[in-house]
């Protein structure tokens, strides 16, 4: 640092900062790159892939697959208030609605006995879950819940926190880090899955919601405070989703998600069937006072 120009100084802040000042943000260089360069980032989050499978600006990504043992951005859910449910929730003769989960987005990737495990961000943490059966402190309690012809597998879902004194799961306001637990502590990662984009050398992103959620109660069983489905009810009218945010509300839960059964899974996006939907909470600001001294002069401050 001693060696380089004020100039050169406050380009590397600003390289270590991920943030130019240029007005060009990653999105729109590879959009410049290719039409499917976005698309294919926020699947693999892999630029090297995406320069080796786009190098030709002519031709054209038709399906962006999701790959085994690399990290792509999940699928997110809308933001939806109750008030807008009829005007902003599409119209369908069938929802799904699941607890809004207060943990921390997962995938896990399973192929020959190997597992992997990746945050939403795409870092890996399978160091502390377990490469395999035989490490860690959540791989070797899953193996057994799987069925015996599962030969690979990409899951989704959130990675909670189980007290296995009180049997229920510790929110993150709890202050602990799901990432960081150890064996031997009173609490452990507990995988609440929802959904499956691979399975046995097949991508399922394509498929609809329901279809994947066949697949999936079907190489997978439960196990509570280690891995488990997450919860999930039926409803057949938008006169429902108040009821169930209501039942979620007395289940201390965080909210809802509504899913809608024929969507398919686009990762990175917002806008393809998921909705989530939080109770409304009133701020409240305590207002105070306190008094200074000064030379006998009281002084009161708000």
């Amino acid at each position: 640092m001693s060696k380089m120009s004020a100039l050169e100084q406050r380009w590397l802040i600003r390289m270590l900062l991920k943030d130019l000042h240029v007005g060009l943000g990653g999105a729109h260089v590879l959009n410049l790159f290719h039409q499917d360069a976005r698309d294919l980032y926020d699947v693999c989050h892999n630029l090297q892939r995406v320069c080796s499978v786009l190098h030709n600006p002519s031709s054209q990504l038709h399906e962006i697959e999701v790959v085994l043992f690399e990290p792509f951005r999940p699928m997110l859910s809308r933001r939806l208030d109750i008030q807008a449910v009829e005007t902003d929730l599409r119209d369908r003769d069938e929802y799904y609605v699941e607890p809004k989960h207060d943990g921390e987005r997962f995938q896990l990737h399973l192929s020959g006995g190997q597992f992997k495990y990746f945050s939403r961000n795409g870092h890996e943490y399978t160091s502390t879950y377990g490469a395999d059966v035989t490490c860690g402190i959540l791989t070797p309690h899953i193996v057994p819940q799987l069925s015996a012809d599962v030969e690979s597998c990409i899951l989704d879902g959130e990675m909670m926190c189980w007290n296995t004194k009180y049997g229920t799961y510790t929110s993150k306001g709890g202050n602990i880090d799901v990432k960081k637990l150890r064996l031997g502590n009173i609490h452990q990662p507990c995988f609440c899955v929802f959904d499956i984009l691979f399975y046995n050398g097949t991508v399922l992103s394509n498929k609809p919601l329901s279809e994947r959620l066949n697949i999936l109660e079907s190489m997978l069983s439960s196990r509570q405070g280690v891995i488990v489905h997450t919860p999930r009810t039926r409803i057949h009218s938008k006169s429902d989703i108040l009821p169930a945010l209501n039942k979620a509300i007395e289940n201390r839960e965080e909210g809802i998600v509504v899913k809608e059964p024929d969507a398919v899974y686009k990762p990175n996006s917002r806008k393809d069937g998921w909705y989530k939907i939080k109770p409304e909470v009133m701020k409240l600001r305590i207002l105070g006072y306190s008094f200074m001294w000064h030379h006998s002069i009281q002084k009161e401050q708000w």
